[in-house]
This record gives C-alpha cells, structure tokens and sequence, in this order.
C-alpha cells in the first residue's frame, strides 16, 4: 500500500525552492546537489556540506519549505 510511504518528490514537481536554503545557490549550479528526508519531506541542497547544517535543526528548513509553499498557492 503506497498510501503508508512518503510522496516522492521528483523534480518539475511543486517544490516550492529553486535555491538551496542553507547557502543560497541555485538548486545544481554546485553540480548534483543533495536531498535531505525529514518527516517525510525532501529539502533539497546544493551540496552534501549543507546536509550537515540541515541535520542540526530540519524543522528551521521545513518550515522555510511549508511557508514557501504557503507564498506560490
């Protein structure tokens, strides 16, 4: 049953950013980039060093996620 299992969040979806909200850089110009879950939500990053500030506080980015959301509806 998929119901149970977060959406994944692919791109050209609803993701709200196209910066990463640790540095500020454009989502890919640093090359792949990096995707951290939390709570079932992707929070997508320019680099692996950003996923280590994200896993200090991920609520700080969910939420910068959610009101970015809040901004495009």
């Amino acid at each position: 049953n998929h119901k149970d299992h977060p959406r994944k969040i692919e791109h050209g979806d609803d993701y709200p950013l196209e910066t990463c909200p640790v540095s500020g850089a454009k989502l890919g110009s640093m090359g792949k980039g990096a995707v951290y879950t939390h709570k079932g939500q992707e929070i997508r990053l320019c680099c692996e060093a950003c996923v280590e500030v994200v896993k200090k506080d991920p609520e700080k980015f969910l939420k910068i996620i959610e009101d970015a959301k809040k901004s495009t509806e």
